[in-house]
Formats: structure tokens, C-alpha cells, sequence
């Protein structure tokens, strides 16, 4: 095995190092030659350009400087009476002399006259008026360059230059100076643009004007293959073969003449300059591949090395051997990956040891799951895919009253769900098997009492399957009464159980829009309820409501709607009745509240009534405030004698307290009396004072009894308590007839002379008299009488008491005649 990873280790090495080296040596070769190719091509461009340029400077330029200072000179432009033929050809020869590229000059005059340099008599047959560049220049502006010809003067190949001369619009004559072609052969033949290359100047037409083959001068080629390329197309430059070799041709044009360079290039030029690159490619790579061989075995053999210490690593753990140490101290990816498989093993090692622990703490965790599910408050159930019972917790038992034992394996809708509510059962059930799910219903026990409560049940899911239901059954017995009672009160009083507003208008509104039938409706108003919560407190006032609305539902049909609509106001709606039917039962409810008050001495209870009928599609809303129009005016009616009577009432249960039955009250009416009749009171007031004696502790009936007869002090709680019943005397006086007009002196009877007493604070003579009298009396009857809370006191005792409060408590002059008034009695 050692030797197959070696192998292939190696093998891949020398692939990856050997293709890109051979990749890169051709890529570089191929590169090299093109750039090698490229340079020599630029370069012969850039040569013909400057061969061009010095064409157009040293030859072209110099040619047609000479023939624009031939053009402007004066002797040329003379007239033909003032010309000097010795004087123009002594200028043309002076030109001719100056530069080496002119081979002969021609001047002809507008005259036909004709002027050359060298000297020369053309004959007839050389007319030089049907030469091409002689018409040419005439019609041109600039310098007119002609085809290649042969000089008359002189014999050889040129080529002329001509151009007209004119004055002020008037033409003088055309000047033509002639070049040597086999001159501009030697100046291209100087000319180097690469090894086997050379370069040949041609016009627009293909004629041949320079070659280094002077033979060739004059030979056209406009049908060669490499004249058809260049000239008819955009293209500087054309691969042909010529004479079965491959050349590059290339091609500058010269401006202003209408000639050609072109450049001939054998492309064994390129080749010759290519072969050393070749070679030096072919070497190099071939010493890249022997050093990639030598480094790739070595590289092999090292990796190997360590692969194979990772191994041994590897078994030793496979043998149960988690300490193992690093056996490779490279900082590369192989000594990385053998540390980081060194803490590998190590957490591998924390892994088994917490594997262990995890494995006991899964156990420990099953028996506190157990007794969770066990002692959970709530009652649980696990359900199968069935819905079969597979476990249920104590609470569940306890909360449908089974054991485990008879529904463990039974149905749950079997076991809990009601007949009427199986359907509910199994949808929620269905749901549950998706989803999870709330809801509140109801279940039954075994003993098929019925309980309200909230089941919550989801999915219980292993491995994305469904595997059964966790339905948890909370009791909500107490919350859901709580609800209904909530329920209850929002359309009932909560003192008297009647309906309250609410629902009655809600009723009346929903009766009325079935517009048949006639309804009768009643109203009733609790008479005196403010008196009896004044004088005995709203205890006994919420007592009087509650007998009242006993007393009519009495006399209410079970049709009939009852609703308490204010603090003392109920009404009453009763379907399909006519006033007879409600004449007789308020006939019946008075008879009923006579009976009650005739065997109650504590309260009466008294009911204004007020009744009407809604019929023929009266708004029973309109007939409710007929009767209640009624209730009124029966109430102003009865008001006075229904206070009288609660009044009386209330004396009546004066009388039956204790301290009533033993004489208090003759008492003060004799005293008080004696009293008023020593100080001149006048004979009418005196019936007011006994008056006044015998109803000056009328508030006391709306003190509690703990508080009236308690043996020992009041505390100030009680003291501010006991205080209040000359305020409720006042109230229960104030409404009676026969009591009203001393309501104030019961009111105030409790004053003090300095001021100090109560309720209001007086002092003095703001006290009425009456007051001020009963005080004294009141003082020493108390004390010497017998007292819950004390025994009574010899009236010395109490003499020598009250006049130590004059100027206090009591006025300190009746103080002086109620002493004097008493001491004589004893005497």
C-alpha cells in the first residue's frame, strides 16, 4: 500500500509539474516568436516610414523647393520683350548644379520657348507641349509628378516634376525639372529592413520607379498578387509567396506624389531569429522536468512519511488509545492536520467520559420526567395513534375519578368525552395530530358528573413522524363559575337578584320589535329609603329593598320581568296582560305589604305604584312612562302620610329600647317641665320642651346596639359614632309634621355653653334655651339613673357635678335655678 500512494503520488507530481512546463515553454515560444515577429515588422515599418520621411525631405522636398523658387524668380516671369535667355539659363544651370537628385530642367515659356539645363535643341519630333506632365501642371495648382519616361536630353529613365507659373492671374510658362530613377534606386537600395529584404518604389499606376535590380525600373506590376492586396484594400501589410517562398510585403504610401514604398520580408528572416528562443525553450523546460522529478520524489517519499505516522495515530485510537502525542512539528497542512487529530482525540476522550455521564444523566432524567409527569398539577394523558390511553398521571385520576388500571388502554373519548360531545372530540383530536391545540369544553368523571376544563394537546413527534398526542386537562370549574356569575351580575342587581337596567332595556328593545300582543308594565317606587338609610344606615336600607322586590315578586306572574332601574325605582314588564290583570295585582301587593307591616315594628315598607298597557302597537318604552307618570302622582299624593307613618315607625322602635322602658323619657317631660315653669317659660312653649324630652334621643335608633349598651368606655371610634344620632334625630324629625319644628333644638341639644359640644360648635346664647334647659336635665337624669356601663349616682353627687360644669357645659344661670330647684325638692 506504502508503495501504491508513493507511486501515485509521484505520478501525479510529475503530471502537475511536466504539462504546465511544457505548456508554459510552448505558450513562451509561441509568444516570443510573435513578439519576434511583431518587432521585425514594426521595425521594417519604422524604417520604410523613415524612409519615406527622407524621401519627402532630402528628394521629393528638395525637387519641389527648387521648382517654387524657380517659379517666383524674376526671370522667369518677364515678358517675352524683356527675357533673357542667357539670364534663364544661368539660373536653371545655378539650380541644377545645387542638387545632387536633378537631372536636367525644362522651362517653357507661355511663348512655346523653350529653356533647358543641360542645353538642349529639341527637334520637331520632341514636341514637349504633348507630354503628359506638361498638361497635367497647367490644369494643377501645386507640383504636378509625372509617369517615368525617357529624358530626350539626355536619354535616361527620369521622372519630371512640373509646375505652371503664373502672374497675376496671367500664365507664364511651366517649369519641369527631371530626376534620375536609377538615383532613386540607390537611395532605397541603402536601405536595410531586415536580412533578405529590400524595397522597391512604385506609382499609383504600378510602375516600377526605383529597384535595386536596375532592370526591373519601368516593369509594371499592378497584376501581381501582392499589388492587388495592398492597393485595394486598407491593409499595410500581406503575407504572400513569392518564388515558392513565404514573404511579408508591406507598404507606405508617400504623400503628395502618389507613390509607394514597399518592403519585401522573407519569413525565413523570422525564422532565423526564432531558433536560438526555440532552443533555449526546449532546454529549459527539459531541466524543469528532471528538477520536478527529483523534487516531486523527495516531496513523495516525506508526505508518506508522515501519512504514515498519522495512521499509527489512527490505530492507536482505534485500540482505545486517546493519549497520543503530535509526531509532527511542520507548521503545513499534514502537521496542522496531525495536531488538530491530536485534539481531536482528546475531546474524542472528553466525549466518551461524557458520554458515560451523559448516559446516567439521561436515566436521572427519565425518573425526574416520571415524577414531573407524575405530580404535575395538571392532569396529563399520552395518547397512542389511536387515541388509546397509554399513560395518565395521579392528577388525572383524581380529576375523573379513576384508576390507572381501568382506562390505561381504553379509548379517551370513551373514557372522558360526553355522548353530546363525542364529534367535538374527535376533531379536536384530529388537530391535535397536527398541530397544537387549545380549547375549553367539558369532560366527564366516571361517575358522569360533568366538569368544565382546558385541553391543550399537541403532537408528540419522533423522527418527523407523528407517534401519538400529549393532552394535558386543566380544571376550570371554579374560573368558569366565576365567569357565569360575572355573567350573572352584568344582567342582575347584585343586592335584590332582580334584573338590573341593563337587561331590561335590552328586553324591551327585543319585545318590541315582535310588534303583536299587549304588554303590561308597571312601576315602583321604594317610599322613604332615604329616611331609613338616614336614620338606620344603608344596611337597613338595602333590607327595606330587598323585602320590597319580595314582596313583588309575589304578586308576579312567572312571565313577568323584574328589574331594579334606579337606587329606589323598580319596574316590571309582563306579556299578554290587561289592566285587570295588573289592577288586581297591585291590589294583591297591597294587601301583602299591609300584612308585612302590621307583624315588622322595625320597618314599613311602603310602595308607590304606577301601571300601564302597551297594546294595538304602543312602544312599550311610551307606556313605560305612562305608568311611571302615574308612579308620581300617587307618590305627591301619599308622601306626607307615608313619612308620618314611617316616623311613627321609628318611635316605635324607640320605645322598645331598653333605656325607653325604664322612664327616661316621663322623666324628662316632668323634670323639664318643673324646670321651664320656675324660669317663666310661657305655657305653649312648654308643651314644645316636653316634646323636645321625649324625642331627643330619636337618632339613637340608627346607632348599633353594640355601641348603645356597651358596658365599658367608648373608644373615639365608637365616641365619633355616637355623636351622629343628634344628626339622624334632625333628618327623622325634619320629615315629620308633628316633629319638624323641633327638629333644630334635637339637632343642637348636645352644645356647649363654651362652645365645645357638638355637632356644630355653639357657644352661649347661640344655644336655643330649649337646648340649653334640656341639657341640665339630661345630665342629671343620666346620672343618676342606672347605665350599662356604670350605676346610678346619688343626686348630691350629681348637683355638685353639674354645678361644677357651669360656665362649661351648662348656662350658669338656668344652672342656678335648676340646683336651687332640686335642692327644694329634696328638702
Amino acid at each position: 500500500m506504502k508503495w501504491n500512494i508513493y507511486r501515485k503520488m509521484f505520478l501525479f507530481a510529475i503530471a502537475m509539474i511536466i504539462l504546465p512546463v511544457l505548456l508554459l515553454g510552448f505558450l513562451s515560444f509561441s509568444e516570443s516568436k510573435s513578439m519576434l515577429e511583431k518587432r521585425i515588422k514594426n521595425s521594417s515599418m519604422v524604417t520604410m516610414e523613415n524612409a519615406s520621411n527622407h524621401f519627402i525631405k532630402y528628394y521629393i522636398g528638395d525637387i519641389e523647393k527648387t521648382l517654387d523658387l524657380l517659379a517666383k524668380d524674376a526671370a522667369l516671369n518677364e515678358n517675352a520683350t524683356e527675357r533673357s535667355p542667357r539670364r534663364i539659363t544661368n539660373k536653371l544651370d545655378q539650380h541644377r548644379s545645387n542638387s545632387d537628385n536633378i537631372w536636367s530642367i525644362v522651362y517653357i515659356s507661355a511663348e512655346d520657348e523653350i529653356y533647358t539645363a543641360p542645353p538642349w535643341n529639341p527637334s520637331a519630333k520632341n514636341e514637349l507641349r504633348s507630354i503628359p506632365w506638361y498638361k497635367s501642371s497647367i490644369q494643377a495648382v501645386e507640383v504636378e509628378w509625372g509617369e517615368p519616361h525617357i529624358e530626350p536630353i539626355t536619354g535616361n529613365t527620369v521622372v519630371t516634376a512640373a509646375k505652371a507659373i503664373y502672374e497675376d492671374g496671367t500664365f507664364k510658362g511651366v517649369v519641369a525639372i527631371n530626376t534620375s530613377l536609377y538615383k532613386l534606386s540607390d537611395i532605397i537600395r541603402n536601405i536595410n529592413i531586415g536580412a533578405g529584404g529590400y524595397l522597391i518604389l512604385i506609382d499609383s499606376k504600378g510602375n516600377i520607379l526605383a529597384h535595386s535590380d536596375l532592370s526591373l525600373i519601368g516593369t509594371n506590376v499592378s497584376n501581381s498578387v501582392w499589388f492587388n492586396k495592398l492597393m485595394r484594400t486598407d491593409l499595410k501589410s500581406v503575407h504572400v509567396e513569392l518564388d515558392d517562398s513565404s514573404t511579408y510585403v508591406s507598404a507606405i504610401t508617400i504623400p503628395d506624389t502618389g507613390w509607394t514604398l514597399v518592403g519585401f520580408l522573407p519569413e525565413e528572416t523570422f525564422n532565423n531569429e526564432a531558433g536560438p528562443i526555440k532552443a533555449t525553450t526546449i532546454i529549459v523546460a527539459l531541466l524543469g522536468i528532471i528538477l520536478a522529478s527529483l523534487v516531486s520524489a523527495a516531496v513523495s517519499r516525506g508526505f508518506v512519511a508522515r501519512i504514515e505516522r498519522l495512521v499509527a495515530n489512527v490505530s492507536e485510537i482505534e485500540k482505545g488509545e486517546y493519549e497520543i502525542s503530535a509526531s509532527d512539528s511542520s507548521t503545513d497542512e499534514i502537521g496542522e492536520l496531525n495536531r488538530k487529530f491530536v485534539i481531536m482525540a482528546k475531546k474524542l476522550k472528553n466525549l466518551m467520559i461524557q458520554r458515560d455521564l451523559t448516559e446516567t444523566e439521561i436515566q436521572r432524567q427519565k425518573v425526574y420526567f416520571a415524577q414531573l409527569f407524575e405530580n404535575s398539577p395538571e392532569s396529563i394523558a399520552i395518547l397512542d395513534q389511536d387515541n388509546k390511553i397509554v399513560l395518565v398521571n395521579k392528577h388525572f385520576t383524581e380529576l375523573f375519578n379513576y384508576k390507572k388500571n381501568e382506562i390505561e388502554g381504553c379509548f379517551i373519548d370513551e373514557v372522558v368525552v360526553p355522548e353530546n360531545l363525542r364529534a367535538e372530540g374527535v376533531r379536536l383530536e384530529e388537530i391535535a395530530r397536527r398541530e397544537y391545540v387549545q380549547a375549553e369544553t367539558v369532560r366527564m368523571r366516571k361517575d358522569g358528573s360533568l366538569v368544565d376544563v382546558q385541553v391543550i394537546a399537541y403532537p408528540i413527534i419522533v423522527d418527523g413522524s407523528v407517534v401519538g398526542t400529549y393532552a394535558i386537562y386543566r380544571d376550570i370549574s371554579e374560573r368558569k363559575a366565576a365567569e357565569r356569575q360575572l355573567e350573572y351580575l352584568t344582567y342582575h342587581d347584585s343586592l335584590t337578584g332582580v334584573h338590573n337596567r341593563r337587561y331590561f332595556d335590552r328586553y324591551i328593545e327585543q319585545v318590541s320589535g315582535n310588534g303583536s300582543g299587549s304588554y303590561g308594565v308597571l312601576v315602583f317606587d321604594v317610599d322613604g329609603l332615604k329616611l331609613v338609610n338616614d336614620s338606620f344606615g344603608h344596611a337597613r336600607g338595602d333590607e327595606l329593598l330587598k323585602k320590597a322586590v319580595e314582596l313583588i315578586r309575589c304578586c308576579t306572574p312567572q312571565a313577568g320581568v323584574i328589574a331594579r332601574m334606579g337606587g329606589d325605582e323598580f319596574s316590571m314588564v309582563l306579556p299578554y296582560a290587561d289592566e285587570i290583570i295588573l289592577e288586581n295585582m297591585v291590589k294583591d301587593l297591597q294587601t301583602k305589604i299591609s300584612e308585612f307591616n302590621s307583624s315588622c315594628n322595625e320597618f314599613t315598607v311602603s310602595l308607590s305604584i304606577g301601571y300601564a298597557i302597551a297594546e294595538n302597537g304602543q312602544r312599550i318604552s311610551d307606556a313605560l312612562q305612562e305608568a311611571d307618570s302615574r308612579m308620581y302622582k300617587e307618590k305627591l299624593h301619599r308622601s306626607q302620610s307615608t313619612r308620618s307613618a314611617i316616623v311613627r315607625t321609628l318611635v316605635q322602635a324607640l320605645h322598645v329600647r331598653d333605656f325607653i322602658t325604664e322612664g327616661h323619657a316621663d322623666r324628662m317631660q316632668n323634670m323639664i317641665e318643673q324646670l321651664a315653669r320656675k324660669m317663666g317659660i310661657p305655657e305653649f312653649k312648654i308643651h314644645d320642651l316636653r316634646l323636645l324630652a321625649q324625642f331627643h334621643d330619636l337618632g339613637k335608633v340608627g346607632i348599633p346596639d353594640s355601641i348603645l349598651f356597651k358596658t365599658e368606655s367608648l373608644d373615639p371610634k365608637e365616641q365619633e359614632i355616637m355623636q351622629r344620632h343628634s344628626e339622624i334625630g334632625y333628618r327623622i324629625a325634619i320629615a315629620s309634621p308633628e316633629l319638624n319644628h323641633i327638629a333644630d333644638w334635637i339637632l343642637k341639644h348636645h352644645e356647649w355653653w363654651n362652645g365645645n359640644g357638638y355637632p356644630i360648635g355653639l357657644s352661649g346664647m347661640e344655644i336655643p334655651i330649649e337646648c340649653r334647659i334640656l341639657a341640665i336635665c339630661d345630665a342629671y337624669d343620666a346620672m343618676t339613673s342606672e347605665r350599662p356601663y356604670r350605676k346610678a349616682r346619688l343626686p348630691a353627687e350629681a348637683l355638685a357635678e353639674i354645678e361644677a360644669c357651669s360656665g362649661t357645659m351648662f348656662d350658669p344661670m338656668i344652672t342656678k335655678i335648676f340646683i336651687s330647684m332640686i335642692k327644694d325638692k329634696l328638702d
